[in-house]
């Protein structure tokens, strides 16, 4: 999924602006699929548990990106690295954190 600037200054990280789909043998062949190609620099990390709590990672981050005087770009993409498919135990999911930066 990918989150807007906006809404991550906001704390609103239930709103996102895209969704991601990526190749899959589940989804339909004559799926209408918007390409995005988001470039430059990004901080990663990993949000372990439910998605009810991801805030607290965002928060962190940005708050290293302050601290490291990095100014927030325009989205942050998250990536489900282990969810609901591999495990329904939220406290089990597994997601990579994109945030994107600017010089």
């Amino acid at each position: 999924a990918i989150l807007s600037k906006e809404h991550i200054t906001a704390q609103n990280y239930a709103n996102y602006s895209y969704y991601c789909v990526f190749n899959h043998p589940l989804f339909p062949k004559n799926l209408q699929v918007k390409r995005l190609k988001i470039q430059g620099d990004f901080l990663v990390t990993y949000h372990k548990g439910s998605i009810e709590t991801i805030g607290q990672t965002y928060e962190k981050l940005c708050n290293y990106a302050t601290e490291k005087k990095l100014t927030i770009g325009a989205y942050a993409i998250e990536k489900s690295i282990y969810g609901f498919v591999h495990d329904q135990d939220a406290n089990k999911h597994l997601i990579k954190i994109y945030l994107q930066i600017k010089e």
